[in-house]
Protein backbone atom coordinates (compact mmCIF):
# COMPACT_ATOMS: atom_id res chain seq x y z
CA UNK A 1 0.00 0.00 0.00
CA UNK A 2 1.45 3.69 -0.87
CA UNK A 3 0.15 5.87 1.70
CA UNK A 4 -0.36 9.44 -0.59
CA UNK A 5 0.65 12.09 1.60
CA UNK A 6 0.05 16.19 1.03
CA UNK A 7 3.55 17.91 0.25
CA UNK A 8 1.93 21.07 1.51
CA UNK A 9 -0.94 22.88 2.88
CA UNK A 10 -3.74 23.44 1.07
CA UNK A 11 -6.66 22.07 -1.15
CA UNK A 12 -7.19 18.46 -1.99
CA UNK A 13 -8.75 18.16 -5.44
CA UNK A 14 -8.58 14.61 -6.91
CA UNK A 15 -7.95 13.23 -10.31
CA UNK A 16 -9.10 9.82 -9.69
CA UNK A 17 -12.42 8.08 -8.07
CA UNK A 18 -12.06 5.24 -5.65
CA UNK A 19 -11.46 2.25 -6.79
CA UNK A 20 -10.11 3.28 -9.95
CA UNK A 21 -7.16 1.67 -11.20
CA UNK A 22 -3.86 3.74 -10.40
CA UNK A 23 -0.74 3.50 -12.30
CA UNK A 24 3.38 4.12 -10.71
CA UNK A 25 3.96 7.94 -11.37
CA UNK A 26 0.26 9.09 -12.01
CA UNK A 27 -1.36 11.90 -10.66
CA UNK A 28 -3.78 11.15 -8.30
CA UNK A 29 -4.77 14.25 -6.69
CA UNK A 30 -3.43 17.62 -6.74
CA UNK A 31 -3.05 20.09 -3.60
CA UNK A 32 -4.45 23.74 -4.22
CA UNK A 33 -3.28 26.24 -2.51
CA UNK A 34 -6.14 28.92 -2.10
CA UNK A 35 -3.44 31.80 -1.00
CA UNK A 36 -1.37 31.82 -4.00
CA UNK A 37 -0.31 34.78 -5.94
CA UNK A 38 -0.39 33.07 -9.10
CA UNK A 39 -2.59 30.70 -9.88
CA UNK A 40 -0.86 28.97 -12.52
CA UNK A 41 1.44 28.11 -9.67
CA UNK A 42 -1.10 26.99 -6.98
CA UNK A 43 -1.32 23.53 -7.89
CA UNK A 44 0.70 20.61 -6.61
CA UNK A 45 0.41 17.19 -7.75
CA UNK A 46 0.37 14.07 -5.25
CA UNK A 47 1.71 11.07 -7.44
CA UNK A 48 1.38 7.78 -6.81
CA UNK A 49 4.18 5.11 -6.11
CA UNK A 50 2.67 1.84 -6.94
CA UNK A 51 0.24 0.40 -9.50
CA UNK A 52 -3.07 -0.84 -8.08
CA UNK A 53 -6.00 0.25 -7.14
CA UNK A 54 -7.16 3.79 -5.17
CA UNK A 55 -8.40 2.45 -2.21
CA UNK A 56 -9.06 5.22 0.21
CA UNK A 57 -9.27 9.43 -0.15
CA UNK A 58 -9.36 11.91 3.00
CA UNK A 59 -12.44 12.83 4.26
CA UNK A 60 -11.57 16.56 4.62
CA UNK A 61 -10.38 18.97 1.84
CA UNK A 62 -8.46 21.20 3.31
CA UNK A 63 -5.45 18.99 4.43
CA UNK A 64 -1.67 20.71 6.37
CA UNK A 65 2.03 19.35 5.39
CA UNK A 66 2.27 15.28 5.48
CA UNK A 67 -1.44 14.56 5.96
CA UNK A 68 -2.65 11.22 4.45
CA UNK A 69 -4.71 12.14 0.87
CA UNK A 70 -4.88 8.71 0.12
CA UNK A 71 -3.95 4.86 -0.12
CA UNK A 72 -3.04 3.11 -3.54
CA UNK A 73 -3.18 -1.03 -2.91
CA UNK A 74 -1.05 -2.96 -5.38
CA UNK A 75 0.27 -6.21 -5.35
CA UNK A 76 4.11 -5.96 -5.40
CA UNK A 77 5.92 -4.80 -1.95
CA UNK A 78 6.99 -0.97 -2.61
CA UNK A 79 10.90 -1.01 -1.01
CA UNK A 80 10.23 2.26 1.09
CA UNK A 81 7.36 0.56 2.83
CA UNK A 82 8.46 -2.19 6.36
CA UNK A 83 6.13 -5.74 6.57
CA UNK A 84 3.69 -5.47 9.10
CA UNK A 85 1.42 -1.89 9.16
CA UNK A 86 0.45 -1.93 5.39
CA UNK A 87 -2.17 0.35 5.81
CA UNK A 88 -0.30 3.05 7.98
CA UNK A 89 2.79 4.71 7.81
Amino acid sequence: TDLLQAPVAGLVVYRKALGETVAAGETVAEIVDPAADDPALARTPVISRANGVLLTRALRRMLAPGETVGKVAGAVSLPHRKPGRLLEP
